[in-house]
């Protein structure tokens, strides 16, 4: 019985994409390896209004905290506790090579993958 709630619940997940995520596709960078992966989170009422403006909150590694931002931004606005923002989510390929700031020599480091930052 237990098997079969876990099988359903696996079913119904991958089935219902609660997502407020749109993933945006970009070109390929011309000075850059590879590009980002970049996903927009829209308010509820940025269709319904074009003239309104909306503060945007660029977030690294959307992927990861994404929903957790959009969705305690969203409770927040429904509480009268903040305005409706813009959510767009950056995620690195490689998170080691594009946010080390310098290069690592030391060798019990992953120093071959850090130091990129200037090419993210």
């Amino acid at each position: 019985m237990k098997t079969l709630v876990y099988a359903f619940l696996f079913l119904v997940s991958t089935i219902v994409d609660a997502s407020n995520f749109k993933v945006l596709q970009l070109p390929k960078p011309q000075n850059l390896a590879e590009p980002p992966h970049i996903t927009i989170a829209l308010p509820a009422s940025y269709a319904a209004d074009t003239t309104k403006t909306y503060p945007v909150l660029y977030l690294l590694d959307g992927e990861l905290n994404g929903e957790l931002v959009d969705g305690m931004l969203t409770r927040l606005y429904q509480s009268n506790g903040a305005n409706e923002h813009i959510v767009v989510g950056i995620t690195s390929r490689d998170r080691l090579r594009d946010f080390a700031p310098t290069v690592n020599k030391d060798p019990r480091g992953l120093w071959e993958r850090v130091g990129a930052v200037i090419n993210f």
